[in-house]
């Protein structure tokens, strides 16, 4: 099951080479205005899991830098977001943040899940694979100083997005088994999914040259004879393969013989309209598209079958663990408790450190 979506995609992506950060800088000198803290004071605790400066810090560049990268020139200190002061918005973003990864630690306690010596020598290769890819030890040291971490945050974070994998597969299976039919069929009817198989004629030859206007007007009479064939029969749904079998001329049909499952954007714009207005188990009318005469067949989701031309191949079932565990984190993370550890915490004052 691979990961295509997720709220920790962006954050845990931040620890792994793919940072918003423009400068974040720790030394004097660079620029920030920092507070008096020491990077191991405790400015919060979250269900008993300290947040040190060090990672709060890291938790604001980040969200400072994300919202730079959205808002570019419009950003300004007066502005809100999220109904909130721009300044309001950071330190909540950034409590969201650590209150997640001490989220992840506490679900993992619970449900027995720790990482393993492969765990641990998997994520020594990958720290190895960044420091040849970031160009050895002195622009790495360099890199980390740039994205606001020492070695021990880093370790830590790739630790916390590690375990957040293995704490889904815990929780909904290693292919989303876990996931029932009905969760899966849901979640996909929800989210904008559709199925469907088409009975294709081409406009053109094997040699990619458009059949002459003849041979087109017999294709197409060819096909509104299927579609009376269509009509007439009693199992509409089994002639549909049969017609798909001898005459068809789609070869996606031989990758997704349950047929597409599909989203807005994927497939060819007609044919996604044409699927979502008609009703499962029934077909459409001849359509002209620019590569075919084309009838469709909708039919319902089904939870183990490939989503079409998805970069990961996963499945609706997969997609739907994936989100549901996904959304299950965030209600976990937003039943936590934080104690601000005041004296700390009301010294950061984020427009003076970011100007």
């Amino acid at each position: 099951m691979k990961r295509a979506k997720g709220i920790l995609c962006m954050v845990l992506a931040a620890v792994m080479g793919l940072t918003l950060f423009a400068g974040c800088e720790k030394s004097e000198g660079s620029g920030r205005n920092l507070p008096d803290i020491g990077w191991d004071e405790v400015v919060m605790t979250i269900d008993g899991y300290d947040v040190t400066w060090e990672e709060y810090y890291y938790w604001l560049n980040y969200t400072y830098d994300a919202v730079l990268e959205n808002l570019g020139d419009e950003f300004s200190w007066s502005a809100y977001l999220d109904n909130r002061s721009a300044d309001r918005y950071i330190l909540n973003q950034s409590t969201n943040f650590a209150r997640l990864y001490a989220c992840v630690k506490e679900q993992c306690n619970e449900y027995g899940v720790e990482l393993t010596d492969e765990d641990y020598a998997e994520l020594e290769s990958n720290l190895q694979n960044m420091i040849e890819l970031k160009g050895g030890e002195e622009e790495w040291a360099k890199y980390l100083e740039e994205t606001c971490q020492d070695q021990e945050l880093y370790d830590y974070m790739s630790q916390i997005s590690k375990l957040y994998d293995k704490l889904c597969i815990e929780v909904y299976g290693e292919n989303g088994e876990k996931c029932s039919d009905e969760e899966a069929i849901e979640w996909g009817n929800e989210n904008g999914y559709y199925r469907a198989k088409q009975l294709v004629l081409k406009k053109e030859d094997a040699n990619g040259e458009e059949y002459s206007e003849e041979e087109l007007q017999k294709r197409k009479e060819q096909m509104e004879e299927f579609h009376t064939q269509l009509d007439e029969s009693d199992d509409p749904i089994a002639l549909f393969d049969e017609l798909i079998a001898e005459y068809g001329e789609d070869a996606g049909m031989d990758v997704y013989p349950d047929g597409y499952h599909f989203i807005t954007g994927v497939m060819n714009e007609l044919f996604y309209l044409t699927t979502t207005n008609t009703e499962i188990n029934d077909y459409s009318e001849v359509l002209d598209l620019d590569y075919g005469y084309v009838i469709l067949l909708r039919l319902p989701l089904m939870p183990d079958a490939k989503i079409s031309l998805d970069f990961y191949e996963n499945t609706i079932r997969q997609e739907a663990a994936l989100d549901l565990f996904d959304d299950w984190m965030l209600q976990k993370r937003n039943e936590t408790f934080v104690v601000y550890n005041d004296e700390v915490y009301d010294q950061i004052d984020v427009k003076d450190i970011f100007g």
